[in-house]
């Protein structure tokens, strides 16, 4: 390979570094707030709130469930309920369009949840 392709595949190289760690900034950024999502077999709902400090809570109806998140990589996050004496660990792959967020876990489910405005 001549000094040409080299210094032609660190640029492209470089470029691709930059756009992924700009997509992984953005999503981030994107799941900052409230966002609800309807039981799929009751008529129960369900509001997450992440907060920019790692920190959030799910309501299920009116029951708090205070928790942290934090990012395992660009797009998937662990979610860790505290739930009295034992802590419950969620691990998800998230993508946001818009107003829709779907986490989806390595069982294949995904939930849907849309942005609380």
């Amino acid at each position: 390979m001549n000094t040409k392709n080299s210094l032609r595949l660190v640029v492209v190289l470089a470029i691709l570094v930059v756009l992924l760690a700009a997509c992984s900034a953005d999503l981030k950024k994107q799941i900052i707030g409230q966002w609800e999502m309807t039981g799929q077999n009751t008529d129960t709902v369900m509001t997450f709130s992440f907060k920019e400090d790692g920190s959030l809570t799910i309501w299920v109806g009116d029951v708090p469930l205070n928790g942290t998140y934090e990012w395992l990589d660009e797009d998937t996050i662990q979610m860790t309920l505290n739930r009295g004496d034992t802590d419950q660990e969620i691990v998800g792959n998230i993508q946001i369009e818009g107003d829709r967020l779907s986490i989806s876990n390595e069982n294949g489910e995904v939930d849907l949840l849309t942005r609380v405005k």
